[in-house]
C-alpha cells in the first residue's frame, strides 16, 4: 500500500467512523447506514486496492472516496497543536531529524487552478520557530507519523504572514510551471499542423508539377496527330489531366482552409489556457512539534 492509499485508508476511517464497519486487516470495510443521503450508496463491502469480485474496488477516484475527500476538505478546522513522535521510526523519516526537539506551524493550503481544465494540488507551507523552512516533501511526511493532539492556539500574525507568502510563492511557481507545460503543448500540435501541411500541400505541388509537364507533351503531340482517332485519345487524355489539375488546386485550398480553422482553434485554446485564475482554500494550519 502507497502513502496515498493510506491517507485514502486513515480519512475514510475518520469520516465513516460512526457509519461503518471497518477491518483493518483486510483494508476492507462495510456501511452500516448512508453517509450521503441525497444519494443512494452501494453499502459494500469495499476494499482498498484489491481486485476482487465480491467487494467493491476502493481508490482515490471512486465515487465514494470523491464524496469522502470533498466532504473532509470541507470542514472548519480550528487551529490546534499536533505533537508528530519520531520514536521507533525507519530511515525514511531521516529527513524529519533536523526538526527534532522543534517546534513550528505548518498551513495546508488547496490551491486550483482554472483554465481549459481544472487543476487541484495540495501546498504546504512549514516553518520552526527559529526560522528554519520545512521543504513540502519533507512536512509531507509528519503525516504519516504517529501523533496526538494538544491544547489550541492562535498564530501569530508574522508567522501567519510568512505561511502565506510561501504558498504564495509555490503557487505562483505551480502556475508558471502549468503555463510553460501548455505553451509546450501547443507548440507540438502547431508543428504537427505545419508538418501535415507541408507534406500535404508538397505533394499536391508535385503532382500538380507533373500534371503541367505531361499537358504541355500532349498538346505538342496533339499539334503533330495525323489521325483523327490519334487527336481524339490525345484530346481525351488532356480532358482528363486538366479535370485532375482543377482538382488538386481545389484540394491545395481546401487543406487551406482546413489549416485556417485548426490555426483557429490552437489560437482558441491559447486565450483559454492564459486566461487561467488561482484560488486557494485553506484546509489546516496546526501548530507542530516533534519528539524523538
Amino acid at each position: 500500500m502507497d502513502r496515498y492509499q493510506r491517507w485514502l485508508w486513515n480519512l475514510t476511517k475518520h469520516e465513516l467512523a460512526e457509519v461503518a464497519e471497518f477491518d483493518d486487516k483486510e483494508y476492507a470495510f462495510r456501511l452500516k447506514k448512508n453517509p450521503f443521503a441525497d444519494e443512494p450508496i452501494h453499502p459494500g463491502p469495499y476494499r482498498l486496492g484489491k481486485e476482487a469480485t465480491t467487494e467493491n474496488v476502493y481508490r482515490p477516484g471512486h465515487p465514494l472516496a470523491q464524496r469522502i475527500i470533498n466532504r473532509a476538505r470541507s470542514h472548519q478546522c480550528p487551529i490546534q497543536k499536533v505533537i508528530f513522535s519520531l520514536s521507533g521510526e525507519s530511515s525514511r523519516f531521516a529527513a524529519l531529524n533536523p526538526f527534532k526537539g522543534r517546534e513550528g506551524w505548518l498551513l495546508a493550503v488547496l490551491n486550483t487552478i482554472q483554465s481549459a481544465e481544472s487543476t487541484d494540488q495540495i501546498l504546504l507551507a512549514s516553518v520552526s520557530d527559529d526560522g528554519i523552512n520545512m521543504p513540502h516533501d519533507i512536512a509531507e511526511k509528519l503525516f504519516e507519523l504517529r501523533a496526538e493532539t494538544g491544547a489550541s492556539n492562535e498564530i501569530p500574525y508574522r508567522q501567519s504572514e510568512d505561511l502565506n507568502n510561501l504558498i504564495s510563492r509555490e503557487s505562483k511557481k505551480l502556475e508558471e510551471e502549468l503555463i510553460n507545460k501548455n505553451t509546450q503543448i501547443l507548440s507540438q500540435e502547431i508543428d504537427k499542423l505545419d508538418r501535415w501541411t507541408d507534406d500535404q500541400i508538397a505533394s499536391s505541388e508535385k503532382e500538380l508539377k507533373d500534371i503541367k509537364k505531361r499537358l504541355r507533351e500532349l498538346r505538342s503531340e496533339a499539334a503533330r496527330a495525323e489521325s483523327l482517332s490519334e487527336q481524339e485519345r490525345i484530346q481525351s487524355e488532356i480532358e482528363d489531366s486538366e479535370k485532375r489539375q482543377r482538382k488538386l488546386r481545389q484540394e491545395i485550398f481546401a487543406v487551406e482552409d482546413r489549416i485556417v480553422g485548426q490555426r483557429k482553434e490552437i489560437l482558441d485554446k491559447i486565450r483559454i489556457k492564459l486566461n487561467q485564475a488561482t484560488n486557494r482554500h485553506v484546509l489546516f494550519t496546526i501548530r507542530w512539534s516533534i519528539h524523538g
